[in-house]
């Protein structure tokens, strides 16, 4: 079975209640079942902070992490709906990847030096939301393609990897 929400849900074992409880069928693998319920909410949960956002007009917005579980569930959402996503991950591999499994998405390697001007002139212009979990030093330079009043998402934070930002830079 899956489960969620359940307190307490990574450690190795847990005791929660038979109503909270999924059941998934055997041709679904146990580290899939693991992430279904979580990462699908938390993509609705980012999909409705961005419409909202966008108060009905939708914008461009950028995203980092694409490669992770909600990464890629978001790029498909905004695949599917038609959204103005443009898509940032770590590594040239990684984006290539990424453009092969969603070629209606602009994705960018954030290891290029000229990846804020290659995402600002993909998206058109300045960004209206940016959804990022990584934060740290990228959430820094992610300001740069935003427009003024812009939202941003902090889905998450690496550990060690708190945001600074000194505005007078």
């Amino acid at each position: 079975v899956a489960f969620f929400p359940v307190p307490g849900a990574l450690r190795e074992y847990v005791t929660f209640p038979a109503r909270f409880a999924v059941p998934v069928p055997d041709e679904v693998s146990n580290t899939t079942a693991a992430v279904m319920l979580v990462n699908t909410i938390t993509m609705r949960d980012l999909l409705r902070a961005v419409e909202d956002a966008w108060a009905g007009l939708p914008g461009p917005a950028l995203q980092t992490a694409v490669g992770s579980s909600v990464g890629r569930l978001v790029a498909a959402a905004a695949v599917r709906h038609g959204y103005p996503l443009v898509s940032l991950v770590r590594s040239e591999r990684g984006a290539a990847a990424l453009r092969e499994r969603f070629p209606a998405v602009p994705v960018f390697s954030t290891s290029d030096l000229g990846w804020i001007g290659k995402a600002r002139a993909a998206l058109g212009g300045p960004a209206r939301v940016v959804l990022d979990p990584v934060g740290g030093s990228l959430a820094v330079q992610l300001l740069g393609p935003l427009e003024d009043g812009a939202r941003s998402f902090p889905t998450g934070r690496c550990p060690g990897s708190p945001f600074r930002w000194d505005p007078a830079r």
